[in-house]
């Protein structure tokens, strides 16, 4: 038994790792199929926005050998691991010169807080979902019922998050759109602020929940009908 589960252990270590590993090399050459490169699309901005970029060529060059884009695309990939080992995501081409880690770190807590709830939420909603599609006492028009709430379950919930905002925020302005938080409120332990919070947090949490629950619904109604047939529960039936 140990030696199933240190096995067990080993081989989901090993594809998250592969996961992590294709996740970033597909972030890596994406954005190199396009056409041109993001250096001359930066230049290009400004001379729309200046009218004019003095020695534009020359700044490409230089740019373009500080962000070692001049590199062929096997040495920019080895450089892309290295920097990413050492945590350190370069420079924003979009806000330049602002770091992309000074853009991403504002966020993460918002972002570590509204999956953690949300997981909580869709854990204990999909749990009791399945549990009711695999218990044989549920009623009838409960059983028929049950899996049409499970209809969302198939989109991601970044698309589905995107359907809320324009038909709640934009059409029925029922509720904000973007933010945490209003800036017009305080930021503490405060009702105001706890009050704008909730109601800041309810698209994006109702977006991943009803999208993620179905995969905890349908698990749960599997054990329930695997162990409501195992051996042991007849036995402790008769």
């Amino acid at each position: 038994m140990g030696n199933l589960t240190a096995t067990y252990i080993i081989q989901r270590f090993l594809v998250c790792l592969l996961t992590v590993w294709l996740g970033a090399t597909l972030i890596f050459f994406i954005p190199r199929l396009a056409p041109g490169d993001p250096v001359t699309s930066m230049i290009t901005r400004l001379s729309l926005d200046l009218g004019y970029v003095e020695n534009a060529d020359q700044m490409i060059a230089a740019w373009k050998a500080r962000f070692g884009l001049d590199a062929p695309l096997w040495v920019q990939y080895l450089r892309y691991w290295e920097n990413l080992s050492r945590f350190d995501f370069g420079y924003s081409l979009s806000r330049f010169p602002t770091r992309a880690y000074d853009l991403v770190r504002p966020a993460l807590p918002w972002s570590i807080g509204l999956l953690s709830v949300a997981t909580l939420f869709s854990f204990f909603t999909g749990t009791t979902i399945g549990a009711l599609m695999g218990w044989n006492r549920t009623p009838r028009w409960l059983r028929y019922l049950l899996p049409d709430s499970l209809t969302f379950a198939s989109i991601p919930y970044f698309m589905f998050g995107v359907t809320l905002v324009y038909v709640v925020s934009f059409h029925l302005h029922w509720l904000p759109s973007t933010g945490g938080y209003s800036l017009a409120v305080n930021p503490g332990w405060n009702i105001a602020f706890i009050q704008d919070l909730i109601l800041h947090a309810i698209l994006p949490l109702f977006s991943i929940v009803l999208t993620s629950m179905g995969g905890w619904a349908l698990g749960m109604r599997g054990l329930m009908i695997g162990v409501s047939s195992a051996d042991y529960f007849l036995l402790a039936q008769a």
